[in-house]
């Protein structure tokens, strides 16, 4: 008997994109130290009727606040310091939102370029 549990999971940017926040957070301020978890079996559904579609990440700081947005590709990263707020545009994202990466890969392979993510790294926020 094939013990595995197929399902249909959830469609939409956060189950593709949403755990590379974790990258994100690695690639801007290092790795990780220590992470605490909990795991429960729940299940929920939310609706909410907004004329925003806004996700927010902010670090706090010593100097000042960075804030951006892991699934909004286009929302301003902001920096909010004594001096004040910054806002810097967010691109537009390409057609194959991975390009980019998939670009450093190749450069690599080829010996013109330097990949950012790498297996140690891919570990730390797997």
């Amino acid at each position: 008997m094939n013990t595995i549990r197929w399902g249909i999971i959830g469609c939409g940017r956060f189950p593709d994109i949403g755990s590379h926040a974790l990258d994100l957070i690695d690639f801007l301020l290092g790795p990780i130290v220590e992470a605490q978890g909990m795991g429960a079996n729940r299940s929920g559904m939310f609706v909410f009727n907004t004329y925003i579609d806004d996700d927010r990440t902010t670090i706090h700081c010593e100097k000042g606040d960075l804030i951006y947005s892991v699934l909004g590709l286009t929302q301003p990263i902001v920096t909010r310091t004594k001096q004040g707020v910054e806002s810097i545009a967010g691109d537009s994202p390409p057609a194959h939102v991975a390009q980019p990466l998939i670009q450093t890969v190749v450069d690599e392979f080829l010996g013109i370029g330097t990949c950012p993510s790498t297996g140690e790294s891919a570990l730390r926020t797997d």
